[in-house]
């Protein structure tokens, strides 16, 4: 008799918990990205000239990002951080990037103008100048990585764009080093 018991009671705890509010709110959804960069020109001696970044939805869901651009807050975006050694000794080094601020406007009214959806196994790719930061008349080694930046909010707008149904990635990206050498 006591299993039977603890079934009606199961039974009644789940139609009375729904019905006074008293569910688990679900998960958030965590947006799932790949951050690519592959080269995508060469110079006439072959050495990588430009790289193309790729960031793909590789999730389930549909996600709101902005335009893949260089790193701009509160959007932010790409950061690209090339170092050239020479063998000569002289030596480069750069990140990429430059901002225009002002009122940007309120998050979800900047995903409603100028953000883009991005559905599963859609993706957005961009195109990264290399060559501006060495010299390919002299030998050395150039490494590269490219970094996602996320968008930074504060709490209470990213609450309330995903309580309006937008999913906005949170994770930073890195490619990791790459490198060639100039000989």
């Amino acid at each position: 008799m006591t299993a039977y018991r603890f079934a009606v009671f199961l039974w009644v705890c789940a139609i009375w918990m729904p019905l006074h509010g008293q569910t688990p709110e679900p998960p958030a959804i965590q947006a799932q990205l790949e951050l690519t960069a592959d080269v995508s020109t060469t110079t006439e001696e072959g050495y990588p000239s430009s790289v193309r970044v790729t960031i793909r939805n590789v999730g389930g869901e549909t996600l709101d990002m902005p335009v893949l651009t260089t790193d701009c807050s509160p959007d932010n975006g790409l950061q690209v951080n090339v170092v050239w050694a020479s063998d000569d000794g002289q030596n480069g080094s750069g990140s990429g990037g430059s901002c225009g601020t002002g009122d940007q406007g309120s998050l979800i009214s900047r995903i409603q103008r100028q953000w883009l959806r991005l559905r599963p196994g859609e993706f957005m790719t961009q195109t990264i100048n290399l060559l501006t930061h060495y010299d390919p008349a002299k030998r050395g080694t150039v490494t590269y990585r490219i970094i996602y930046i996320p968008p930074s909010e504060s709490k209470l707008e990213l609450e309330e764009a995903r309580s309006a149904g937008y999913v906005i990635p949170a994770k930073r990206l890195d490619t990791g080093k790459q490198s060639f050498r100039i000989h």
